[in-house]
């Protein structure tokens, strides 16, 4: 009976030091001969490259889509909705791309190392003109002088033809030489409204040297509407005066607005993040798309050598 529990203890050690062998030899070999585990496969790496493509092609056109909205989006709170959205992507882009980047750092090859390096230059070019457009797009003062010239501007214009036409009235009743106010009444009128449609043009215009040439038109318009006033001033009398003082204060104030308008058009921000959107942003984010395009037939090109 002893000498048998002696044998069995012994079988025991014996099956235990062989166990402990063989994990000290899987041990050695795993960690000299380098193995690669299932999930640092070429193949695996190959997948994940080919989702990271086609992930960050996405998330490049859904930026591209973003930012259009940013720029024709017509309230600063839905310009700086798009503005975040965009940047969001972008930022996905980003994070997406070291990954790639990795996977191809890793991998070695020459034609993956050459279309990450174009890229990589393309979007930061184009990531610059982005922030470039968004900046510019949430100010929207093309949209916020477009919408002052028509609701301010037109309140002071419409109580300075109200005015006049009283003064009109009066004289179509009366034969007093208060009648000679018409040539001046009409010149203040319609130079009035050509400083309004000029204003229309200004707004719209994006070449330094035509805005200029604009002003000066304005700035004749203006003087012409001073001097008709003036010219009034000393043909009225009584109502008519109390009328011309209304009529010379919303003058005043629609000339104050003429001021903000040509400000406000001025920076431009809707028309130049416009033309760069159709602009210089289209042919870069073509550019990135095309590269993109170019990887992604590159992997498909190696699964079909690999499957051959």
């Amino acid at each position: 009976m002893a000498l048998f529990e002696k044998k069995s203890q012994r079988n025991a050690y014996l099956l235990g030091a062989g166990v402990a062998l063989a994990l000290l030899c899987f041990f050695i070999v795993s960690k000299y001969l380098s193995f690669p585990g299932p999930c640092h496969s070429p193949w695996n790496d190959h997948v994940r490259k080919r989702d990271l493509a086609a992930m960050i092609h996405k998330d490049l056109m859904t930026s591209v889509e973003m930012e259009k909205s940013a720029v024709i989006a017509l309230t600063d709170e839905e310009s700086r909705a798009f503005a975040e959205k965009t940047r969001m992507a972008s930022k996905a882009v980003d994070t997406r791309f070291h990954q790639l980047e990795s996977l191809v750092f890793e991998g070695k090859s020459t034609e993956e190392l050459k279309l990450m390096d174009e890229f990589s230059k393309s979007w930061a070019e184009l990531r610059n003109v982005d922030e470039l457009i968004l900046d510019l797009a949430v100010k929207n003062t093309n949209l916020k002088a477009a919408r002052l010239s028509m609701v301010e501007g037109s309140d002071a214009l419409e109580r300075f033809e109200k005015a006049l036409e009283r003064i009109v009235g009066r004289c179509h009743r009366s034969s007093s030489k208060e009648c000679g106010i018409f040539q001046p009444v009409f010149t203040a009128l319609t130079s009035c409204h050509a400083i309004d449609r000029l204003l229309v043009i200004h707004n719209a215009e994006s070449a330094t040297a035509a805005m200029d040439r604009l002003e000066k038109t304005i700035k004749t318009k203006e003087d012409a509407v001073s001097g008709a006033l003036r010219a009034l001033s000393s043909q009225v009398g009584g109502e008519n005066r109390k009328d011309l003082a209304l009529a010379e204060s919303a003058f005043s104030d629609f000339i104050g607005i003429a001021e903000r308008v040509i400000t406000l058009s001025r920076t431009n921000s809707n028309i130049k993040s416009l033309e760069l959107s159709l602009g210089k942003k289209r042919i870069l984010a073509a550019q990135c798309s095309e590269i993109l395009s170019s990887f992604e037939n590159h992997l498909r090109w190696k699964s079909g050598m690999a499957t051959k």
